[in-house]
């Protein structure tokens, strides 16, 4: 299933460091700033354990929306996957 909401939009822009930069939003419309700093720390929790599967060169910012409140770390999990794996962000497997 594909929960698009969850996470939200993701830009990617190449640029000419080694590594991936990762921003995260939340909405002051999401709800209140503990929920907010929770989203927050689960997105940059998942990208972090995620970044050995990334190729390098990337500036992502993940937009997150009023379903990610709701969802819970492996749904979050599965849709930045899935997000990254969509903008072609992950590795060839050797």
């Amino acid at each position: 299933m594909k929960r698009y909401t969850a996470v939200g939009r993701g830009k990617s822009r190449p640029y000419t460091g080694a590594g991936v930069r990762v921003g995260v939003t939340v909405s002051a419309k999401v709800g209140n700033a503990v929920v907010r700093n929770k989203i927050r720390r689960r997105v940059k929790e998942i990208c972090r354990l995620n970044l050995v599967k990334l190729k390098p060169g990337f500036d992502l910012v993940i937009v997150a929306r009023d379903k990610a409140a709701a969802s819970g770390y492996q749904e979050l999990e599965r849709d930045l996957v899935y997000l990254f794996d969509k903008l072609g962000m992950i590795k060839a497997e050797t």
